[in-house]
């Protein structure tokens, strides 16, 4: 709750009086990269992108298996079926992404990992830094 609160009052400080928007804030990494800060009320960038990548898959896999119970943990990018863990989505911050299968699991239900795959890389490049 606090920290909602601080990030809402930290979005309206981005706002000109007139309600446009100020220019993106930037910040220097350790390495001394500039880029784009990301700031929300609710949810990182990185948990918007694992929950987006978690739902394509969830849709994806139930095609393949209609009669079994597939279910997404959204926030922590894991795809179960009947809660055995089958898929772990790992976003990484350029856009790039793993995929981490229960290979046994995912063979005895005969599910097709490549159309998964070809599924998720159509959402398009998901990078951190994009708002």
């Amino acid at each position: 709750m606090l920290g909602e609160r601080r990030a809402k009052k930290f979005l309206d400080l981005l706002r000109n009086t007139d309600g446009s928007w100020k220019p993106p804030l930037q910040c220097k990494t350790p390495l001394e990269r500039v880029v784009q800060c990301y700031i929300s009320p609710t949810k990182s960038r990185r948990r918007e992108v694992t929950e987006k990548l978690s739902k394509r898959a969830l849709t994806a896999i139930s095609q393949q298996i209609p009669d079994k119970k597939v279910q997404a943990l959204k926030v922590d990018g894991i795809i179960t079926v009947y809660w055995k863990g089958l898929l772990k989505i790992i976003p990484y911050a350029d856009g790039s992404f793993d995929l981490e299968w229960h290979v046994e699991l995912a063979e005895s239900l005969g599910i097709n990992r490549e159309v998964v795959a070809a599924a998720l890389e159509r959402t398009g490049r998901q990078n951190f830094d994009d708002v």
